[in-house]
Order: C-alpha cells, then structure tokens, then sequence
C-alpha cells in the first residue's frame, strides 16, 4: 500500500489568528478576533449544510447524513452570549431614558419630564431579525387568571374592611390605606370603567372581575406587536408599559398595562448586539403581586447591577446608604455580585438645575473656588449694566437728532420751494443756514453718525460681556457640578467600603464604578437637527453615557471570549473529522472485507468499558461536590439556626419602629411584605427578607465561594481527567498501524479527532457548573419564601384583627411566635434548601451519563466513519481504488468554502476608527448658563440661582 503522507493531505493545517491571542486576556482585540472568526465558521457550516442538504439520490443522502447531523449539532450548540444587565431603582430616577440614551434610540421607552411611566418590568433584547417588518418588535405577557385574581381578593378584602370600620365608632381611620385604595380604584379604571370610588369597589364581585370580557381574553396570553417605524411602534408600547397615562394622553376605552406583568422589547442597537439584555425594572410604588414576583427574579438572576438614583444636589451619606437594602446587599454578597466588576451606580438628572450659590454656602471649599467665579461675574456685570445704560443714552440722542435732522429738512425744503414761487428774489436757500443756537444740517448728520458709531460699539461690547458673562456663569457651574458628583460619588464608594467590612469581604482591589450621567442632554446629542452644544457638556462623552456603555460592554467580554474559543475548538474539531474523508475520494478504499473486520475488532477495542470508567470518573466527582456542600454549607446550617432564632426575636421588635399601625397592618394583610405607594415613605418593608438576613448571615463568607469557585474546581478536575481517559481510549486506535501500515497517517488523524472529543464534555461539564451556581442562588432565594409560609396563620391572624388596641396585640402576636417557634421556622428553612439542592445533585447525575454518552456516541460514529472511508461495499475484496463521483462533487463545491474560512481565520482584524464627535465642530449655546437668563432691570438679580434660596 502506498502510505500517504501529511503534507499530501489538503488543508490539515490552518493557521488561525484565534488562537495567536489569549483566551484568558479579556481584551477587546480578543474577543473581535474570535467572533470574526466565529461568524467566518458560521458562514461555512451554512454552505455545507445547504450543499448536503441539496443532494437528491439515495447514495448521496446516505453519504451525507452523518455530516449534516454533525454540522446541526454545532449550529444548534453555539454559545449565545446573554448577559443581564439590572437597573434598579425608585419610581421616577430615569431609568426609562437612561435605557434610550445607552441603545442610541430617543424615545423608544416612555418617559416624562413630570412623573414616573415605567409601570412594568421591561426586557430590552438585541433583535435578531433580518425582516424590514419587524425592525421593532414587543412581546407583551399578561398575569395569569390565578395571579390577577389574587390581587383582587386583596384588594376587595382591604375595601371591604376600611367601609366597615369606618362606621365604627371609635376607630382610627386607617389614612395610609385610604390612600392605597384610591390609587387602586384608579389604576382599575382603567379596566372597569365602572369602578370609580371606593365604595364601587367593595361592592364588585370577584367572578364578575375575572370574567370580565377585555379581561379573560387576555390573561395568561402574550401579544405580539411588529412595526418597521420607531415612531407608530413606540405610541403603541406606550399604552402597555406607561401606568400614568392622564388627560390627553389617556388611552381612549379600555387599557391593559394593570393586568401585564412583562414587556419584552427587541431592537438592533450596538450595547445589545454585544449579547447584553437591558431589564428596566419598575419603581417600588406598585403592590401587584405578580409584576413584583418578575421584578425579584430579574433582580436574583442579573449579571449586573446598576442603582439608579437621582441627583440634584448630590447625595448625602444617608442616602448613598438607602440606596440598597441591607437584605439586597446581603443577597447580592451570596450571590457573587456585590463586587465592583458587577456591580455600579448611576446617578441620573445631571443636566438639571440646581441653586448654585445657596449649594456653595452649604460647602465651604466649594464657595472658596467660586468665590472669584462670582466677583469676576459681578464685574462684568455692573460693566454690562453700565454697557447698556450708556448704550440708552446714545440710543435716546440719535433718536432726538433724527428728529431735529427731519426737522431742519423739511424747512430747508419748505425755502427751495419758495424760492421757485417767487422768481425776483435772488437768493438761494442754504442748508448751513440756522437760527441762533442752532446746528446746520451738515452737522447733525454728522453728530448723528457719529452716535449711531458709538451705539454700534456699545452693542458689540454689550454682546461680547454677554457671552463672557454665560461663559463666566458656565465654568461656575460647571466645577459646582464637578464638585457635587465628586463629593456624591465618594459617599457611595465609602458606603460601599462600609459595607464589605461589616460583612467581613475582603476588596477585589478595583474601584467601584460610579457614573453621574446626563441622558436627556446625551439624547439631545443625537438629534440631526441639532446646531449647538452645552458649555457644561461639550461633547457626547461628557454625559458619561458612553462611559457607561463601553464598561457595560468591556464586562461581555470574558463570557464572549469564552463561548468563541469553545465554539471555534469544536469547529476545528469538526473539520479535522471532515477533512480525510473529502480528500479520500475513492468507491472502492484500500481495505477488504476481511481487513475490514480486522481492524473493526482492533479499533472498537478502546470502546470496552469507556461508559462505566465515565460512569466512575463522574460518580467520584458528584460525591465530592457532596461533601464539600455538606462540609460548607450543611454543617454551618444548626449553628445558623440556633443564632438566627435568637436575632429574629430582636428583629421582630424592630417591625414595631417607626411603623404606624396600620401599616403594620398593611405588611400583615400582605404576608409580611409592603411595597411603598408613595415617596414620602423611608423604604419598602419586607419582614420576610429581614428574617432570612438574620439567617444568611453566617453564609457570606461561604456561600458564593463553594458554588463557585470550589465546584468549578471540582468540574475542572473531572474534565482534565475526563481529557486524560479519552486521550488514552483515542490512542488504542494506534496499534491498528501494525497491521495495516499504509492507513498510518488515517490513524494518526483519527486519533487525533478522538482525542478532541472530550471538548463535548468539556462545554457540557460548564454547562453543568453554572446551573448547579444557578440553583444555588435559587436555594437562598427559597429561605424569605419560606419564612413567608411559616409565618402566614400570624399574618392572617394579625390582619383580621379590629379595633382598639390591634397595634400592641398584633406586636405582642409575633414576638410570642418568633420565641416560640423561631428555631423551629428556620430548621424549616435548611430542610427546604437541603432538599431543593439533593434534587439539583440528582439532576447533576443525570447530566453527566447524558453528557458522556454523547461522547461515547461520537466516539464510536468517528470510528465507524473511518472504517466506511477504508473499506469497500458489500463482499469485494479488491483493493483497486475507483473514484466515487457523488464525493467528488461534494469536496469541489466544499474546497472553496474551506479555502475562504482558512483565509478569514488567518487574516488579522482591522479596529474601526471611533466616529468623529460632530459637536466638536459646533458652537456654544451662548446664552447657556443652565437655562438661566439675566434680568436686567432687578438690580437684585443674581445671575446664578435659577431658584431661590429656601
């Protein structure tokens, strides 16, 4: 036999710049070069497949099979990047334009200048598809029957209640439910035109609600909206996602945005295509049970963070403080997140106006910076003044000369025409003539230019301290604001530094990334009519909106480099499998029957015992996850126990400070959990969460890094043995090169494709990593839902209760409960999450035979695939080779497909060069001074406060 040598075989070896950089670096040039390449793969997987798939005899779709199933396989398995990126915050921050101003797209969101719109959790998700129709699409999801239902029994409960203990005597009117009630009746309006008062809802039955016909129709369906334009597709969402629609705006007859619970919208924007999902999470002032179950699992399930908080005149320490709860943070903590590489905050209302001089007296290093900003303002403003007092002057002379100059005019008309009327007199009339005391009319032209001179230099210099009065007024401002954020931004970080010592975390070393941004001037920015730029942002990156978006997107990259180097390894993969059997052309292959079954029997050799020694490699690795759950999560669990029992007794005495009692009623009513309905309350209050805190605590430091980094230890040592076993397995196939020398350099290939193999197991076992760190973020989330179960007959109890007195009974309820069977709740809970994580470990186990049985298929079909390109059909036992028409064809229209993807693959990227800023080229405002305007006749009038001082 005629051994065929490596360098004979086309297109063995492709130099692909993929791998020339570091799949570790997290570097921009990276990550572009592998999606480059990966969208090159894509393309040619797509060409064979439509190649394969366009062959039509039975032969050749036969021949073929294998490749398809393969090629479907590797497109169906890519990686799709998916990061979440959370914007939290109250009602009213500006997360909607936030979101606008970071996808580059003004106005898709709803927002106000006046209220808060956002009434529902919104998901902004890149939009994948090609078709002109639906360039902007929504996907609209309603409550389900149960979960609107469960609404309206609390609500009719509550109506019902506040009516009856209005008549009695006696009693305390409950304002706080009043209040929650009216803004219910209101929000139902806009489903029941029929309910308009309180009493009208108290008096409604809840079957007659739920089968309301707009009702029914809707709930528990997703509507589905297309547009091709921004403008039509935008007032549609509008009506599903804005909760303040009022007066004009007010959607005519029936409206649905109360019974939705999500909006997904999909767009093409830059920041999406990078694989991030913006989620903007409603305000806090809405009770709707389901529309809050939404908004916790984005908030669980976000790779990032953003607090969204507005910004006027900075943000004090309290408030940096207030920005999280203490129960988020903690979960934030067991969750990996609470770090600054996920974590950052955005203070919105940047552009806005503030009371400058008033804000400096209130900071003594400010006032001693603006101090000459102010004098040199009061002195170009008394010489503006001054500017314009003689400019009047001037103004008042010539308007005096023009009538004097019309006057001597007229006379000196009146005489020449005198002059013809009487022919004897032979004088001429002269215009140096004048009376006494009076000036010809030569010289009060003159006199006059030389005002009109005077005025226009006055004006020119009026014009000139104008603006250098704004630019004055500008740089003021400008370092006021430079001032504030810096001074807002160190409140958060010190909050933040705080945080990690009281729960004992160590810092990552990086700093966290704070960002004072100015969406509405930004989406000013964007406009094309747009002719000038503000003094305190001249440029687009001064708003810090692509600041933000670039650390948004730089956070993508390690997840994108990741999925791009595995995608592009089993490409690899693929192709070296493909490649000896498109250059091996031959009907009729080297190897006989009996050679056939020969080497059949050596190379299925490796295949004994592969699925048990998986089987043993797994079971080892799954009882090691095991123990250390058990050893670092399990055995904490009794002394998490007994310690939370006795800080929950504290706890429960809290729920009593700087709470009314009917909103401790309310929290009661609603199962410990009471979402603010109005900005003037201090905070959300959710007693379950506050209990489960008392038993996380001992977790912090455990918690995220067992189901990180110590289970990710452990699948990364499975897989390395994993390599080991098949590398072993794959070079069994080697001692075939005894018996049939010729198909050598075949072997060497085959034992190189059977070695790649375990990078099936290798994207499986990653799989298997992040779903086990997935469900452990469920298992801590399951403890306030239990709490919550435990302590609903206290709930129920305390809700029902009326009368004098209610207050200190339903205190004294809780805290009898919590001393009684406190220890007995939270046993309740490590049962719950044991459970929840045996479940998980089972489910492991099923992952792992599914994971390395596929191995073993691919395994045993990489076999039988090569035994079919060496050998021949039927009983022939003739070596003679005979070219196979149907292969040939195939390789031909294939080889210039493999040729383009060797090219692109080998060809380095070339970065684009960052679009010119245009505004650079423009003008300033000249009356920018944060819209303020200078009132000449107010000799009080200060030109930096736009308000006043209280």
């Amino acid at each position: 036999m005629h051994r065929l040598k490596r360098s004979e075989v086309p297109f063995l070896k492709l130099n692909p710049r993929w791998k020339d950089v570091s799949s570790s670096s997290e570097t921009l040039k990276s990550v572009k070069t592998k999606e480059k390449a990966v969208q090159a793969s894509i393309k040619c997987l797509d060409h064979m497949m439509s190649i394969f798939e366009a062959q039509d005899t039975e032969s050749a779709i036969r021949l073929s099979q294998h490749w398809r199933n393969r090629i479907k396989d590797h497109l169906e398995q890519q990686h799709l990047n998916n990061i979440q990126v959370n914007l939290r915050g109250a009602t009213g921050k500006g997360k909607s334009t936030l979101i606008n101003a970071l996808l580059n797209i003004d106005e898709l969101l709803p927002t106000s200048m006046n209220r808060a719109c956002t009434a529902v959790a919104v998901e902004v998700r890149y939009n994948y598809s090609d078709d002109e129709s639906e360039s902007f699409k929504a996907e609209v999801e309603f409550m389900t029957r149960e979960e609107w239902s469960t609404d309206l029994k609390v609500l009719l409960r509550e109506a019902k209640q506040h009516l009856s203990e209005l008549d009695e005597a006696g009693v305390e009117m409950d304002l706080d439910r009043k209040h929650r009630l009216k803004e219910a009746v209101d929000r139902l309006k806009f489903i029941y035109p029929n309910i308009g008062t309180l009493e009208q809802l108290a008096k409604a039955k809840l079957r007659e609600l739920i089968n309301h016909p707009g009702v029914q129709d809707v709930l528990g369906g997703t509507k589905t909206i297309r547009k091709r334009r921004l403008r039509g597709f935008s007032a549609i969402i509008r009506k599903y996602i804005d909760g303040g629609i009022e007066g004009d705006d007010r959607v005519e007859g029936f409206a649905h945005w109360p019974l939705i619970k999500l909006v997904r919208v999909y767009v093409k924007s830059e920041i999406l295509a990078n694989g991030i999902t913006l989620v903007d999470l409603p305000g806090s002032y809405d009770a709707n049970s389901a529309r809050c179950a939404v908004a916790e699992k984005y908030q669980q399930k976000g790779a990032i963070n953003c607090i969204v908080e507005g910004m006027k005149r900075g943000i004090t320490s309290q408030q940096a403080h207030n920005l999280l709860a203490e129960y988020a943070k903690l979960n934030m903590v067991l969750d990996g997140t609470f770090n600054s590489d996920q974590l950052c905050f955005v203070l919105t209302h940047c552009d806005e106006t503030f009371p400058l001089r008033t804000y400096a007296r209130q900071e003594p290093k400010l006032k001693q910076e603006l101090d000459p900003f102010f004098a040199d303002m009061e002195q170009k403003g008394a010489m503006f003044k001054e500017c314009i007092r003689q400019r009047d002057e001037v103004k008042a002379l010539c308007s005096s000369l023009k009538d004097e100059i019309e006057m001597n005019t007229e006379s000196f008309n009146g005489r020449l025409k005198r002059k013809y009327e009487d022919s004897d007199s032979d004088e001429s009339p002269s215009t140096s003539q004048k009376l006494p005391g009076q000036q010809t009319l030569p010289q009060l032209q003159k006199l006059m230019s030389e005002h009109i001179k005077s005025e226009e230099s006055l004006s020119k210099c009026i014009d000139s301290l104008q603006i250098a009065l704004n630019k004055s007024c500008s740089r003021a401002i400008i370092r006021a604001t430079e001032y504030r954020n810096a001074q807002s931004i160190k409140m958060v970080r010190n909050d933040y530094e705080q945080t990690l010592q009281e729960i004992h975390k160590e810092t990552d070393g990086a700093t966290l990334q704070v960002f004072c941004v100015a969406s509405k001037t930004y989406l000013e920015y964007l406009r094309p009519d747009i002719t000038a730029r503000k003094m305190a942002f001249p440029t687009k990156a001064d708003t810090q909106i692509p600041k933000l978006r670039d650390w948004l997107i730089k956070f993508t990259w390690k997840q994108r480099d990741r999925n791009a180097q595995v995608f592009l390894e089993s490409v690899e993969n693929l192709l070296s499998s493909m490649k000896p059997w498109l250059h091996y052309c031959s009907k009729d292959a080297k190897l006989t029957v009996g050679q056939r079954a020969n080497m059949q029997h050596i190379l299925h050799i490796p295949l004994e015992g592969f699925e048990e020694a998986f089987q043993e490699l797994a079971l080892a690795t799954e009882k090691s996850v095991k123990r250390m759950i058990q050893a670092r999560i399990y055995d904490l669990m009794p002394e998490a126990e007994r310690t939370a029992a006795l800080a929950s007794r504290d706890t429960i005495r809290e729920f009593t400070v700087n709470i009314k009692w009917n909103t401790h009623r309310a929290v009661n009513l609603r199962y410990g959990e009471w979402l603010r309905s109005r900005k003037d309350e201090m905070a959300d209050i959710n007693w379950n969460q506050r209990l489960a805190s008392d038993y996380k605590r001992p977790f912090i430091e455990v918690w995220n890094d067992t189901f990180t980094t110590v289970i990710e230890q452990e699948m990364a040592d499975f897989i390395s043995n994993c390599k080991i076993l098949v590398a072993e397995r794959a070079a069994a196939v080697l001692l075939a090169r005894q018996s049939f020398s010729g198909l050598s350099i075949y072997l060497d290939m085959l034992a190189d494709n059977l070695s790649n193999i375990y990078t099936l197991l290798e994207a499986d076992t990653i799989k298997i990593a992040k779903q086990i760190k997935n469900e452990a973020q469920d298992a801590h989330a399951l403890v306030p839902a239990q709490i919550k179960a435990y302590l609903s007959p206290t709930y129920e109890k305390c809700s029902g209760r009326t009368g004098k007195g209610i207050y200190n009974r339903n205190k004294l309820e809780h805290e009898l409960f919590i001393k009684k069977n406190g220890l007995a709740m939270y046993t309740s809970v490590s049962m719950k999450i044991m459970a929840h994580m045996s479940m998980v470990l089972r489910g492991v186990r099923f992952e792992f035979a599914t994971s390395y049985r596929r191995a073993i298929t691919a395994f045993e079909a990489e076999i039988d695939l090569f035994l079919d390109n060496h050998s021949s059909a039927g009983s022939r036992a003739s070596d003679r080779k005979v070219t196979d028409p149907i292969k040939a064809k195939m390789r031909e229209a294939i080889d210039p497909a493999l040729r383009k993807l060797e090219i692109s693959w080998a060809t380095e990227i070339a970065f684009e060069v960052e679009e010119h800023d245009k505004l650079e080229d423009m003008k300033f405002l000249e009356d920018d001074a944060y819209g303020l305007k200078f009132d000449l006749d107010d000799d009080e009038y200060d030109p930096v406060d736009s308000e006043d001082d209280d």
